[in-house]
């Protein structure tokens, strides 16, 4: 990026930023306590179980703030812009193109007196080290956020990129998370890019596939890979438009492996996806969806990976003409392209808007499989399940498995024709699955757009039977279907939606 234009986009976030110091400052707060920009000092309500709380990195000048997970939090507080990053007065800007990408590991935390990070334009962590051999010479970078931090977009290109080879380590508390969020003063959707994290894990279009919207190469051989650590996140207001058909996403793991760890994640806000996964074979639990504008959880290109606990949160305010909880798809030019997508979920609740037309549970399609257990499909208008195509169509009941579930919609297939695809899948020996008719009360209040409760009410028959899949240690042994049963994991400032 030249010096000329990154100045002058500094310039203009600190616009931004000093519009929403302005607008703290009219509530008698200064802009570390402004409600749009958590400060690492924000109270927590609870402690989700296995919270341990974080540590300062050793070697770096702190001071410890009190936290609300388990007595005293350790928090990182600099007293300067730590470099690379600039001093542009309410904030540190970070800019790392694509051409010159950051090449040294990094800590951001919490700076006296500054609202958070900006990012200018893309930043990309690290060199890539390819699909293949990975070069010696090639930059690995980890960058380490503390709790409490906040980075924003600075525009709709602006985005956050993990190279293949470099890792993030984004380790919040429930009551510190850290945010990703739009600098601007009024947030709305698509007003930034998103994270992305692109990975070493394979997928069916080879071991060098550019990323949407040019956002670098990911796959590769190895399906262990580790792209680090998302542990108490919010991401909100992504899915900058690049141009008029090619948009980001709230994340975006690109051939990510196994070997990350994405726990405790609230994307909001996004004005495309909220979670896409492209190949690869990450895992995540306790996951977030609301407000996104086309699909909760999306994948494609041979994903494989686990999902346990995650809530899907749909609002009458889509961008797409096909809005669904899940989009599931192989690859659309070659179906049976291998390896195959076949993930696993359980414990999932997929919440349709009341005010959304054309909304389903989940469309599979193009060659998806998938093993679903435990889910709980609520609200959606046009039909909960929908197999599109012969070749998804084909696995039904078999490979594309839903068992132990429960579906509650207007209509519960979409295919008219009897017996469907869908019917085959619901219906197969030993389901245990079960239709409740539409607008039956199973969840507390799970179409609130300020403070939803998804809880299950009292004697809901989503409080049972549950039964996990067999064999397989990541899976959680639980009694309740969908995500949460008597106990929400939904605590402290980590999940929280900011309203537009």
């Amino acid at each position: 990026m030249k010096k000329s234009t990154r100045t002058l986009r500094a310039l203009l976030l600190l616009g931004a930023l000093s519009s929403i110091a302005a607008c703290g400052d009219d509530d008698d707060k200064g802009p570390e306590s402004d409600a749009s920009v958590p400060g690492p000092t924000d109270a927590g309500t609870g402690t989700p179980t296995g919270e341990t709380g974080t540590q300062s990195p050793a070697g770096d000048a702190s001071t410890t703030t009190p936290g609300g997970d388990s007595g005293t939090v350790p928090t990182t507080m600099l007293t300067a812009c730590p470099p690379p990053t600039m001093d542009i007065g309410q904030a540190c800007a970070l800019a790392a193109p694509a051409t010159n990408p950051l090449k040294q590991n990094l800590m951001l935390a919490p700076v006296q007196g500054k609202q958070g990070y900006a990012l200018m334009g893309g930043v990309f962590v690290g060199e890539d080290v390819g699909g293949g051999a990975q070069p010696e010479a090639k930059a690995r970078v980890t960058l380490t956020i503390a709790p409490g931090t906040t980075i924003f977009g600075s525009d709709n290109l602006s985005f956050l990129l993990i190279n293949r080879g470099s890792k993030i380590e984004a380790v919040g508390t429930a009551s510190q998370p850290i945010v990703f969020t739009s600098a601007q003063s009024v947030k709305a959707p698509g007003q930034w890019g998103g994270l992305i994290l692109n990975g070493r894990a394979s997928t069916n279009q080879g071991t060098n596939v550019m990323g949407e919207a040019e956002t670098g190469f990911y796959g590769g051989p190895d399906d262990a890979d580790s792209s680090g650590t998302l542990r108490y996140v919010r991401v909100e207001f992504t899915g900058g438009k690049v141009n008029a058909t090619n948009e980001l996403n709230g994340i975006a793991f690109q051939g990510a492996g196994s070997g990350t760890t994405v726990e405790y994640v609230h994307a909001h806000g996004s004005d495309d996806d909220a979670f896409e996964f492209f190949g690869g074979t990450v895992n995540a639990k306790y996951l977030v969806a609301t407000a996104y504008g086309d699909d909760g959880l999306d994948w494609v290109m041979g994903y494989r990976g686990k999902i346990q606990y995650a809530v899907v949160q749909q609002w009458a305010r889509v961008s797409s003409n096909d809005p669904n909880g899940i989009e599931a798809d192989n690859w659309q030019d070659a179906p049976s392209a291998a390896p195959i997508s076949s993930p696993t979920l359980s414990n999932i609740t997929l919440i349709g808007g009341p005010a959304v037309p054309n909304a389903k549970g989940a469309i599979l399609r193009r060659g998806t499989q998938a093993k679903f257990h435990n889910m709980l499909f609520l609200g959606f208008n046009t039909a909960c399940l929908h197999i599109d195509g012969a070749e998804s169509g084909s696995y039904a009941g078999t490979s594309l498995s839903l068992v132990n579930s429960r579906i509650s919609c207007t209509k519960s297939y979409f295919t008219d024709t009897a017996p469907s695809a869908e019917q085959t899948m619901f219906e197969a020996a030993g389901a245990n699955n079960m239709a409740i008719a539409a607008g039956t009360a199973l969840l507390t209040d799970p179409n609130s757009m300020t403070a939803p409760n998804f809880l299950p009410t009292a004697g809901s028959p989503v409080l049972t039977g549950g039964v996990a899949p067999a064999g397989d240690a990541f899976f959680t042994a639980e009694p309740f279907i969908g995500a949460m049963g008597a106990t929400s994991w939904i605590n402290g400032s980590w999940m929280q939606i900011t309203p537009f």
